[in-house]
């Protein structure tokens, strides 16, 4: 409750219209699709919420960017970048960073076991501080000290420490090749 939550790669948006029926004080739903953002925002209103979250059709590059107070240049090294909405720097209490395993767009690449860094740093530079950074990563081949190393370095080169950690693990029934969760959920307070 109170809390300011950015939802990045929302899919159906459904971790920000949790938070809005928990009484978040703001809510921002980031995906480029259409359908999931028109999926979310149906969703919003059958679930009556107390709060309107905020739906943002937009590449989650151009957007954490954008937040995070970097920019998004309207070119990059000569090409004229696809059109997106212009957005206030503006810092959340929580982050919420559940990206696709790989991704490509004119924006930029997410690649969850090669460099997952890439989307960690802008999305870590959107959390105001003192705030939290929920990740995931759900691809069984990255071992979690290996990724929870990888966020550490990145938080560090970027000027924001983590201060605490801790792992959501899914539930004892959660399928898995290996006897391993896949999912790997880390709560990131910087």
């Amino acid at each position: 409750p109170g809390k300011s939550l950015l939802n990045l790669f929302a899919y159906t948006c459904g971790v920000g219209n949790a938070a809005a029926k928990a009484s978040a004080r703001f809510v921002v739903n980031v995906d480029f699709a259409d359908s999931s953002i028109s999926v979310g925002k149906e969703n919003a209103r059958l679930n009556e919420l107390p709060l309107r979250p905020r739906f943002v059709k937009c590449d989650a590059f151009a957007a954490m960017r954008q937040y995070a107070g970097i920019g998004q240049p309207e070119r990059v090294r000569g090409k004229v970048m696809p059109p997106f909405p212009k957005l206030e720097a503006q810092n959340f209490d929580l982050v919420f960073l559940d990206p696709p395993r790989f991704a490509k767009s004119a924006f930029g690449v997410v690649d969850l076991v090669n460099d997952y860094a890439s989307v960690f740093k802008p999305a870590l530079l959107c959390v105001a501080e003192g705030g939290t950074l929920i990740c995931t990563n759900n691809v069984a081949d990255v071992q979690r000290d290996v990724w929870l190393d990888q966020l550490q370095r990145s938080a560090a080169k970027a000027g924001r420490p983590i201060r605490e950690m801790e792992w959501i693990m899914p539930e004892a029934d959660f399928p898995s090749s290996d006897g391993q969760p896949p999912l790997k959920i880390a709560l990131l307070r910087v």
